[in-house]
């Protein structure tokens, strides 16, 4: 578990200290970091798992357009410490320096040393998930071959439940009986094949008390909300961190 994050020059934050527990709720204005927080976590989380190239890969496609660094500065750093079960506490410091060329690592230490090739990853074995979801995604209809990725907006949500229902029957399960805790009134729910022109794929639909195969586009914002988390956390290969942005 992460318990606290350290961002130094990082988009707002010239040096800020956040303690976290196993969920933490950021509340503030409008342009007061809270953002920068989570992408900050983001950037350790992954970079721990794969490697600081893959950091400066990270902030070169998803980040490209965005001013990571502090004004004024040229470089961010990131500490994050934790506890892993099995493994007891551990630590993570990366930064990043901006060049013509684009993104470069400048520092990457795993509990006060430079880690080892597969080290990182007992920190973020199985890395994080920045999610910022949109309802009219959950609601479009999904590919056969539609995956979640690891910015998740809540596309292909019907795809996802459909291979669990296939492959994973106890997971797919697992979802609708969460589902009824979190929305009484829903009942379980209905995967439409369908074909178009860009090839097959699955249509959303709802079962409520009462009311049978409501269509996702006349499912409530927050029915879908619950529904693609709850996919998101059961998944065969949920993240260890999950970070919404609403």
């Amino acid at each position: 578990m992460i318990h606290q994050v350290r961002l130094v020059n990082f988009k707002s934050h010239r040096d800020t200290t956040i303690d976290l527990g196993p969920l933490t709720v950021l509340v503030g204005a409008n342009a007061s970091g809270k953002t920068s927080i989570l992408r900050g976590l983001y950037i350790a989380a992954e970079t721990a798992r794969h490697g600081r190239d893959h950091g400066a890969s990270l902030l070169s496609s998803s980040f490209a357009t965005s001013r990571l660094c502090r004004e004024g500065h040229s470089e961010f750093q990131i500490f994050v410490t934790g506890e892993e079960a099995g493994d007891g506490p551990w630590s993570v410091e990366t930064s990043f320096r901006i060049e013509p060329t684009g993104w470069a690592p400048r520092r990457f230490m795993v509990d006060g040393k430079r880690p080892q090739l597969g080290e990182a990853q007992r920190i973020t074995t199985r890395g994080a998930t920045l999610a910022r979801l949109s309802p009219d995604r959950i609601r479009s209809h999904s590919p056969v071959a539609g995956t979640l990725n690891r910015e998740f907006d809540g596309a292909n949500i019907a795809s996802q439940l459909a291979r669990l229902r296939l492959k994973n029957d106890s997971a797919f399960e697992r979802i609708q009986v969460d589902m009824r805790l979190v929305v009484p009134s829903f009942d379980s729910v209905v995967l439409e094949a369908v074909e178009e022109k860009e090839g097959s794929g699955y249509a959303l639909k709802l079962n409520f008390d009462g009311v049978s195969e409501i269509a996702a586009t006349d499912a409530s914002d927050g029915t879908l909300l619950a529904l693609a988390v709850l996919t998101l956390v059961h998944s065969p290969n949920p993240p260890g961190v999950v970070l919404f942005d609403d």
